[in-house]
């Protein structure tokens, strides 16, 4: 709640006045990992779908563990991952992305429309700028 504080503070400071660019606004964790409000809470509530989805198709009648730290961890860790596909799958089915191998054996993800894609991170680095 601090770092949200602080940087909507900072936001305003800085003439922010839409709450898209608050939200697309980076923070920085205590550990140095760098993320915005729109990216937790959409990684958020796509871990809590995709696991509700899965929890309604599941059977069985066994105890719940009293100690859920490792499941939680380990399906994050799978969730996470599916997530990662998904946005690939994304890329490729509405954005038309594809993979490109050049000489040499580098291997390239490549914008099926190369300057939507400038403008995006264009807008992403204006938004998080500082």
């Amino acid at each position: 709640m601090e770092l949200s504080f602080d940087e909507a503070v900072r936001a305003s400071d800085d003439g922010v006045l839409f709450t898209d660019l608050a939200a697309n606004r980076s923070i920085e964790a205590a550990a140095g990992q760098r993320f915005s409000p729109a990216v937790l809470t959409e990684v958020g509530a796509d871990l809590t779908e995709n696991w509700l989805f899965d929890a309604a198709k599941a059977t069985g009648d066994a105890e719940p563990p009293e100690d859920v730290a490792v499941i939680v961890i380990e399906a994050t860790k799978a969730y996470s991952f599916r997530k990662a596909m998904n946005s690939l799958w994304n890329q490729v089915w509405w954005e038309d992305w594809w993979y490109d191998e050049v000489d040499g054996g580098v291997a390239r993800w490549k914008a099926g429309d190369p300057a939507l894609e400038r403008l995006k991170i264009a807008w992403v680095l204006i938004s998080t700028e500082k």
